[in-house]
């Protein structure tokens, strides 16, 4: 009889301790890795602006891993965008020996940075959604990281990572 107390007694006692939150409370800086689909594109689209960011400084870093050491575009960028409107860009570390220079997909007069995130995975997925890769913040709907595997040559890799990505008080 004492063993079947003891019994039921561990059991009680395993029981509750199961019964307890196991996931972490999620944070600001959850992200979501998802296929890129389009329902999902637009949802952080949407997103991003809701959160209604329009003065903002990202830095990202392009790479283009093709076996032959990059490319010229590849790089760490730093752009200002005041209004929604990208004021400046400057590449701080470029692959090819290209500091100071920054291609016009990025530069003022283009799409802001975190627009042309958006309209690349567009072009990327619209080859084959499957060899493309994205992280969205789960916050304020921005990608954080892309990668895009080629699927019509060997070794052509892209990524677009996202370093950071603050908002500035409104001028």
């Amino acid at each position: 009889m004492g063993r079947i107390v003891a019994l039921v007694f561990f059991g009680v006692l395993v029981l509750g301790a199961c019964s307890g939150d196991t996931e972490p409370a999620p944070t600001s800086t959850t992200t979501t890795t998802l296929p890129p689909s389009l329902a999902t594109l637009e949802e952080h689209r949407v997103l991003w602006d809701e959160s209604g960011i329009g003065d903002y400084r990202v830095v990202f870093e392009v790479r283009n891993l093709n076996g032959m050491g990059g490319s010229p575009d590849d790089g760490v960028f730093d752009v200002t965008v005041r209004s929604g409107e990208t004021i400046s860009c400057e590449m701080t570390k470029g692959w090819n020996g290209a500091e100071g220079t920054c291609p016009a997909a990025w530069g003022p007069g283009g799409l802001t940075p975190v627009a042309a995130l958006f309209s690349r995975i567009l072009s990327w997925s619209s080859v084959d959604p499957s060899f493309v890769s994205v992280t969205y913040s789960s916050s304020f709907g921005f990608p954080w990281y892309i990668g895009y595997d080629d699927p019509g040559f060997v070794d052509e890799e892209y990524s677009i990572r996202v370093r950071t990505l603050d908002a500035l008080p409104e001028q």
